[in-house]
């Protein structure tokens, strides 16, 4: 008796979810602490983009960019 289509599929999604489930292991939860541990301080150069992407940001969430709802501390 040959392997069907209908044997071998569901064998094939068990493989994948388990390697999914590795991955998810190994990215989320085992390396979680020290993805980190290495990266130098940003510097400004790395910072001066910040302004302009906060405000096209807040331009999708309000009508009035000179007068917004939830304008930052000044």
């Amino acid at each position: 008796d040959s392997l069907s289509l209908g044997r071998v599929i569901p064998i094939l999604e068990c493989v994948y979810c388990l390697a999914y489930a590795r991955w998810a292991w190994k990215r989320c939860l085992y390396t979680t602490g020290h993805e980190s541990e290495n990266w130098e301080l940003a510097s400004v150069e790395e910072f001066q983009p910040m302004p302009r992407l906060c405000r096209c940001i807040l331009a999708a969430y309000e009508d009035d960019l000179g007068n917004p709802i939830w304008a930052p501390p000044r």
